[in-house]
């Protein structure tokens, strides 16, 4: 079975990862693991790969989507095949049709030879397309937090990027963006004085997100935040729930995933208040008051629902 030579991450620039089935589920803020799915609505727990047992149809661990049959969703969406999900982590046996056959994995060799050289071809074959801009208009030289190396120091992010700038031709080279990590921020400044005409900039993603961070910890935002937290979690933490509220919010959600994780707790904030009149509307229903968590007294239950009708919401 050969790679797909193309991996299909379009519309997977705010997910946690390029694992295609992100395509289908939306993380849950604060519950690590849990994903909601996008065609059924049901929070599955366990991860992205329990979360593909759920669209592929595979039992054992956990329901399957009600709304996938036959590869394909009763909203017209198509159902990965076994080929769309060979490299980068996604598992064929997870993500197959309800009416396809049970697919043979991968051995060893061929996962760690013959895919990672067809991923590096294809990679590399990627990256000289790009060197044909590079004379015209020069390159940015990003690097991203390297957590699998034990000893990361200044003098490891120098050499690192000092190997690159000399692999890639310093002359191409117009900028270093890095992470305000001290490590970094020491390794950037020595290579600009080795380096004349080279500029290092810090990231302004990671800025913005620790300037959020700051935010975060002041006493009546980090108590708002919690607030928040607590009324996603409990509506997000059953299937119930999360129907009952779209209902009343004409089908929007109160997730938005942002590329950061401090963003995404304010982002989350924002619908919140977008939607304030449909979740006190859902908390005051008939539906919520005859359910099993309506007529709870005390726990998480009781306090999302204190917190939407409360007069400070």
């Amino acid at each position: 079975m050969s790679p797909r030579e193309e991996f299909p991450t379009k519309g997977l620039e705010d997910a946690p990862s390029n694992d295609i089935g992100w395509h289908f589920g939306t993380p849950v803020p604060n519950a690590k693991g849990n994903i909601v799915c996008k065609l059924c609505g049901k929070v599955v727990k366990g991860g992205i790969t329990r979360f593909k047992e759920h669209i592929g149809h595979k039992t054992g661990n956990v329901a399957p989507c009600p709304n996938v049959t036959e590869g394909r969703s009763s909203y017209g969406s198509s159902i990965p095949t076994e080929s769309e999900f060979t490299l980068r982590g996604a598992i064929p046996e997870l993500v197959r049709s309800k009416s396809s056959k049970q697919p043979k994995l991968p051995t060893p060799y061929e996962v760690s030879d013959v895919y990672l050289e067809s991923e590096y071809q294809r990679v590399r074959h990627w990256v000289n397309r790009l060197k044909t801009y590079w004379k015209e208009l020069g390159a940015t030289l990003m690097c991203d937090d390297i957590s699998s190396v034990p000893s990361r120091d200044a003098e490891f992010y120098y050499s690192l990027l000092d190997s690159v700038v000399e692999e890639i031709g310093e002359n191409y080279i117009v900028q270093i963006v890095t992470d305000n990590e001290a490590a970094m921020k020491a390794a950037g400044k020595k290579l600009i004085l080795k380096r004349k005409h080279l500029y290092w900039t810090s990231c302004a993603a990671h800025c913005l997100d620790l300037c959020l961070k700051d935010i975060g910890k002041r006493p009546s935002v980090a108590n708002l935040l919690d607030e928040a937290k607590k009324v996603t979690c409990f509506i997000y933490n059953h299937t119930w729930t999360v129907d009952l509220m779209k209902k009343y919010t004409q089908g929007k959600q109160i997730l938005r995933p942002a590329l950061t994780r401090f963003a995404t707790h304010f982002i989350q904030l924002e619908e919140i208040t977008r939607q304030k009149q449909g979740l006190r509307e859902m908390f005051n229903s008939k539906e919520y008051k005859e359910s099993k968590w309506g007529q709870q007294k005390s726990g998480p239950t009781y306090e999302a629902k204190k917190i939407v009708l409360g007069k400070d919401f």
